[in-house]
């Protein structure tokens, strides 16, 4: 028997072989469960390092002590966290393959000849000697990955997924992996070079990593979003809106954006591309935000416009200037300053959890915004608009529980009116918004699971809602509707 660093056990069996006495070899089998395959650190390996723990593992170890064959077949099991830096992949060099020299006399060229030969029998030897492993795996949403792009930033993407991978390793060192992993969740923190602010996107489902051979050469393809931004049209459509008093009102009330990051290409550096949409807009505005849309999709450069107006600035930018985008855009510095230091508050937080309770990941985020309020008759016939300055602290605490299976995400919003909102509002000039949500993988792949939250929502005469729901999600790829019933009745999830 055989046992990891947390005692977990693997049964060994087998013994060493030979043929007539002559090649002698190991003839061993392993199998395990829920036992430590990889445990390396940072500079053991310029591939990847971390701890992978394997379910159902089965490992054969045969040929010759020359050349040794090592064959493993396993399921990644929770507590698996492993890291690929995608930096420093190493250094090409050119090798020039003729050199032009003197000429020597027969008898040194003579010379020289048999001990290139012996030299080249011995290399030759050399080469087909050692180990080779062959390691396929099947990759479960129990797992982390880590994509490090960049490690003086700090870009990076962490993940959970499915899929299937084949890793070889030549005797030669040449090594190879292969295979496709698809996204189940995860958090990519992108970094805006303009200004070097970390923006932390969430990984859409569905996204997928395929290698083809080299490691570092693989085709990306996902898609992640800007999460909790919310920001009001009126700067980007107010060209449309001329005097139309009650769309003007309705452009400036804050509503969801959707901002998308798109990866294609080559891992190592892949193509990004973004994409804006509004799905909550006011129906009133709507057709102004679709014509402004395709404007943006169709000119690169008023899309990185407005791409850094929503990072930087978390605004819209006007098309013109003037005193009211001057206002905008020192309102929107100021939140980019508080989103700075609101991010430094959330990681040295998490840096004195992580040894005093480990697991738990808290964000604090304070912003402030102008929300408008009701005109009278009089003020609507001069074109004047009665802006309430608001400002608003945000506590978000997560924490996972039962290996990674359930995960609670609790948190909730302290929203300060200012005066002018307060003197307007019979009611006090705070309020508390709080949010619950649950998600538990009701199968250990992660396929099939349940989810639960309670969150605050504005309605539609700016009022606040609070909105219950819950859900049960089953998840499987299929290429035909015969293979999906086929495999249902096949293969039922575990519920352990």
């Amino acid at each position: 028997k055989l046992f990891d660093d947390d005692q977990n056990e693997a049964v060994l069996n087998g013994g060493i072989a030979h043929q007539h006495f002559k090649n002698w070899g190991p003839d061993v089998h392993i199998k395990a469960n829920h036992f430590t395959l990889l445990n390396t650190k940072r500079g053991d390996n310029n591939t990847f390092y971390g701890k992978g723990i394997g379910d159902n593992l089965k490992i054969d170890i045969t040929g010759t002590f020359d050349k040794t064959d090592m064959e493993i077949h396993g399921t990644t099991e929770a507590g698996t966290e492993i890291v690929f830096p995608l930096y420093g992949s190493g250094e090409v060099k050119t090798v020039n393959f003729i050199e032009f020299k003197q000429p020597v006399d027969s008898v040194d060229v003579i010379e020289k000849s048999s001990r290139y030969k012996e030299r080249h029998k011995i290399a030759q030897k050399e080469e087909n000697s050692g180990l080779a492993l062959s390691m396929q795996l099947d990759i479960t949403p129990r797992a982390k990955f880590e994509l490090v792009f960049d490690e003086i930033t700090g870009e990076k993407m962490q993940s959970t997924g499915e899929g299937s991978i084949s890793l070889k390793l030549s005797r030669q060192g040449d090594f190879t992996m292969t295979g496709k992993y698809e996204i189940v969740s995860g958090n990519y923190l992108f970094i805006y070079q303009a200004l070097q602010l970390n923006k932390p996107f969430i990984v859409k489902p569905g996204g997928t990593i395929n290698w083809e051979g080299s490691p570092y050469d693989a085709a990306i393809n996902l898609t992640a979003q800007y999460k909790d931004l919310r920001v009001a049209p009126y700067p980007l459509i107010e060209e449309y809106l001329g005097s139309n008093l009650a769309a003007i009102k309705e452009a400036k009330k804050t509503t969801e954006v959707h901002l998308d990051l798109l990866l294609t290409g080559s891992l190592l550096k892949p193509d990004i591309a973004f994409k804006i949409n509004l799905p909550n807009i006011s129906s009133s505005i709507r057709s102004y935000w679709q014509t402004k849309q395709r404007s943006i999709e169709e000119d690169p450069n008023i899309m990185n416009r407005q791409i850094f107006g929503l990072m930087a600035m978390r605004s819209f930018l006007p098309q013109q200037d003037g005193i009211s985008a001057v206002g905008l855009v020192t309102s929107s510095l100021a939140n980019t300053v508080t989103e700075m230091l609101s991010s430094q508050l959330s990681n040295y937080v998490n840096g004195i959890l992580s040894e005093v309770a480990p697991g738990f990941n808290v964000g604090v985020n304070y912003k402030f915004y102008d929300a408008e309020q009701d005109n009278t008759n009089a003020a609507q016939a001069n074109g004047l608009s009665n802006s309430l300055r608001s400002s608003e602290l945000q506590l978000d605490v997560k924490r996972q529980l039962f290996n990674n299976r359930l995960l609670l995400d609790v948190g909730g919003s302290f929203v300060g009116l200012g005066n002018n909102a307060a003197a307007s509002n019979s009611s006090n000039g705070t309020y508390f918004a709080g949010n619950f949500a649950m998600e538990y993988l009701v199968s250990a792949d992660g396929r099939f699971k349940v989810r639960a939250y309670v969150r605050p929502e504005q309605g539609i005469e700016s009022n606040l809602l609070t909105r219950y729901g819950a859900g049960v999600s089953y998840r499987r790829e299929f290429n035909t509707l015969q293979e999906f019933f086929g495999s249902m009745k096949k293969n039922v999830p575990p519920l352990n």
